[in-house]
């Protein structure tokens, strides 16, 4: 799958398509000051446009793009051709800017750019990322949906962040460009780990206006805290599922606390006396440990039994065959 496949080539798109893809490729560090990194945004935003203006979709190795931000002749080409595409006014003001920009500048935003685009290295990464094989559209076949899979160990997902970011980002966007046919099956965004990838824009849209879309997100994290950290609006972004299911919440973090508050009190019909319906302790404790709480809009609450996949013969049987 190469990104720059689908970065559109017409001078209205051009740019603000290279700059998602370029936003989605610097993983935000959380630095107090992330000039460098806006910085390296910019670059890589005009190095994804030059090379997207200059070729076909089928003519741009995302590997011309780490040659670019490693300097040299590669970078000089890229701010002359920068400069004389006039009929995108971004570009044209990028490669000024570039050009003017003096050399120790230069070298500190090239470094934060190939610091954060390590994960594009490589000749496997190299390899699945000189052409694509499918384009995110192919996801509204009716015909024969497809049904893609991204499986990353644990350990991996930090060192491929960046990828991920591309990737989801990309789709989401893709699929959001156009109202799909009325009656088109609806396509499931399984993201599991969320948080671990950071703040991503597209994510929050697809919440918002995904619906209309026919789009679905079943977003996993660890914690309420944990998402808290990626995302400023969390508790906006949780409020708007119409599904919520807890397994085993903390009391550490307040989360069982705020569980508790949330499932209600019940009355006493003898004094009136109200009482919570289930106290934090109880759900963080034993009590609760083979149970989820799952919350849906216009339901009641309901405590589900778990069900672990590997005491199903059917769902064991699957386990490793991708």
């Amino acid at each position: 799958y190469n990104p720059l496949s689908f970065v559109r080539q017409e001078t209205d798109y051009i740019w603000e398509d290279s700059r998602l893809l370029a936003d989605m490729m610097i993983v935000p560090s959380g630095a107090s000051d992330p000039f460098w990194e806006n910085k390296a945004r910019d670059v890589l935003t005009a190095a994804i446009a030059y090379l997207c203006y200059s070729n076909p979709p089928d003519r741009r190795p995302m590997d011309r793009i780490i040659d670019i931000i490693h300097g040299g002749q590669a970078w000089e080409e890229m701010v002359s051709g920068l400069q004389m595409a006039m009929d995108v006014r971004s570009m044209v003001q990028q490669g000024t800017s570039l050009a003017g920009m003096n050399e120790k500048t230069r070298d500190s935003v090239l470094q934060t750019a190939q610091s954060s685009l390590s994960a594009w290295s490589g000749e496997r990464i190299r390899r699945v990322t000189s052409k694509s094989d499918w384009s995110p559209l192919d996801l509204r076949n009716d015909q024969r949906p497809p049904t893609i899979y991204i499986c990353l160990k644990p350990s991996e997902v930090e060192s491929y962040t960046s990828l991920l970011r591309v990737f989801i980002a990309q789709h989401i966007r893709m699929l959001t460009n156009e109202l799909p046919p009325r009656g088109s099956a609806p396509i499931l965004f399984l993201l599991d780990e969320l948080p671990r990838l950071r703040y991503m824009p597209p994510i929050e849209e697809a919440i918002e206006i995904g619906g209309q879309y026919g789009l679905r997100l079943w977003m996993f994290a660890q914690s309420l805290g944990q998402l808290e950290a990626a995302y400023p609006n969390a508790n906006g972004m949780v409020a708007s599922c119409a599904v919520r299911a807890f397994m085993n919440p903390s009391g550490a973090d307040g989360t069982a606390d705020r569980l508790s508050e949330e499932l209600g009190y019940r009355e006493s019909v003898m004094d009136g006396s109200r009482q919570k319906l289930v106290e934090a302790t109880e759900l963080s404790g034993p009590e609760f440990q083979h149970y989820q709480v799952v919350m849906a809009h216009g339901s009641k609450p309901a405590k589900v039994k778990k069900a672990f996949a590997w005491q199903d013969a059917e769902l064991s049987a699957r386990m490793g065959s991708l």
